[in-house]
């Protein structure tokens, strides 16, 4: 600074480019703040979600809503398998997904929002299970149809028939999605969600 008189100041060409610089950075200070008020008031900010294709009729209704209380909040959704969807919030890709089926991880927290029912189908030319009922028992003697690799069904059946102490034939379980690779119709059952 450097005085003109004994009643002013003014600053020296020095003080004038450290007085703009001040300025911008409480400008951007300032707008931080605002920045910061609106992303922990939850009006601003990005939300990545996770979701495998089925759930994704159900949770559209959710987004939508979502979208309405937090207009300024960006969705970004991640769609893959169910074992993606978990592996992507574990290594914080995604905030959060919706899966179909509750891992056996204690490290996420889990809220079970609806259920689906997993449906038996089975030809009724099937040459395995002559009588016109199914028991859990006979699904280890019968090829099945099941989701790929990853799948909320998969492991959901996989899961019921393990405490079931029912263990189907490793091979026997079908990796792909067309039951016809399986071989002709009463040669397989297929199991699916709803």
């Amino acid at each position: 600074m450097q005085g003109s008189n004994a009643h002013s100041l003014r600053l020296t060409s020095a003080g004038e480019g450290i007085m703009q610089r001040a300025e911008r950075i409480f400008e951007e200070i300032h707008e931080m703040e605002g920045y910061l008020e609106d992303v922990f008031s939850g009006e601003a900010g990005e939300l990545r979600i996770g979701c495998p294709e089925a759930p994704l009729k159900n949770v559209m209704p959710i987004i939508e809503e979502f979208k309405k209380i937090y207009p300024g909040v960006r969705l970004v959704v991640d769609q893959g398998s169910n074992a993606e969807m978990v592996k992507s919030v574990t290594d914080h890709r995604n905030d959060l997904a919706f899966i179909r089926y509750s891992p056996n991880n204690n490290k996420l927290k889990t809220k079970v929002l609806w259920r689906e029912e997993i449906v038996l189908i089975a030809s009724p030319q099937r040459t395995h299970c002559p009588s016109s009922e199914i028991s859990v028992m006979q699904l280890s003697q019968v090829p099945l149809v099941v989701s790929r690799e990853g799948s909320a069904v998969r492991d959901a059946v996989l899961d019921y028939l393990r405490r079931s102490r029912v263990t189907p034939d490793s091979s026997r379980i079908g990796k792909h999605h067309a039951p016809e690779a399986h071989g002709p119709a009463g040669q397989w059952i297929r199991i699916r969600g709803t």
